[in-house]
């Protein structure tokens, strides 16, 4: 898809992070941290409704959709 859409190939890297398009794979390596949740009892640390208030699948669900749609990588 990056010769279709070439932003899609870009990277920027540091010697401790690289930020890279969000891809199909990327997002399947990412999703058994957003089902295993990031928010426990207690008061909730962000003030907006967001997917990771959700229970497991909804929460994958609305975090996917809320990514938007990606081409395959």
């Amino acid at each position: 898809m990056t010769r279709v859409y070439p932003p899609l190939g870009l990277e920027v890297r540091t010697p401790r992070l690289t930020l890279a398009a969000a891809t199909d794979d990327r997002l399947l390596q990412l999703l058994p941290v957003v089902r295993a949740g990031v928010v426990g009892s207690g008061p909730l640390p962000f003030d907006d409704p967001m997917s990771l208030y959700d229970e497991s699948p909804s929460r994958e669900w609305r975090w996917l959709r809320g990514i938007g749609p990606v081409a395959p990588g």
